[in-house]
């Protein structure tokens, strides 16, 4: 199993045999999401999952690693400003209102590292 624990605790995100799981260790929450699971959704556009840039995957990447948007444009010589528009955008791409959320899309499909 590929996990990932996100910065904060308490969240832990985790790809096992196809199945994309999430737990929330102070809420005793837990999620799974299988692989063809589209919730009604259209299919991503070729290249990229949800039509994601190259640089909204890097900010991706950032994110699931715990980083503020101050903290990635540090590491990508951009404002926050900057850094928060590209959270923005990766939000509606992928659907998500919330880190843990892009984390979880992150990992199932094999954009963290």
């Amino acid at each position: 199993m590929r996990s990932l624990i996100l910065a904060g605790g308490g969240i832990k995100v985790g790809v096992q045999a196809g199945v994309l799981q999430v737990w929330l260790d102070e809420a005793g929450i837990e999620f799974d999401h299988a692989d063809g699971a589209s919730g009604g959704r259209s299919p991503p556009p070729r290249g990229t999952p949800s039509g994601l840039s190259e640089r909204e995957i890097e900010v991706l990447r950032l994110m699931t690693q715990g980083l503020s948007n101050r903290e990635i444009g540090g590491r990508l010589f951009i404002s926050a400003r900057t850094a928060e528009h590209h959270v923005q955008h990766i939000y509606t791409k992928i659907g998500a209102s919330t880190r843990a959320a892009a984390a979880m899309f992150a990992m199932h499909h094999n954009l963290v590292e």
